[in-house]
């Protein structure tokens, strides 16, 4: 696949995230407030702060692009 047809979200995740420094935490931030039975909006909003604590200067259009895709496991909603 060529990177002219390669989803958004791949290429930010690639250019901001190598390495996944990360990626395990965000996801466990969003699972552990899901196991508390927190509200979605609430437990994504736990897993974003994560990820701007490792990465700040990334907007925030961007990092809510690549937390979601991360913990609803490439599903959009």
């Amino acid at each position: 696949m060529s990177k002219k047809y390669m989803p958004q979200h791949k290429k930010q995740t690639t250019a901001i995230c190598i390495g996944d420094c990360c990626q395990d935490a965000v996801k466990r931030a969003y699972k552990e407030m899901q196991s508390q039975d927190v509200p979605d909006l609430f437990a994504l909003d736990a897993a974003l702060s994560v990820f701007h604590w490792y990465h700040p200067n990334v907007a925030t259009s961007e990092a809510e692009q690549i937390v979601s895709h991360w913990v609803y496991d490439g599903a959009v909603h």
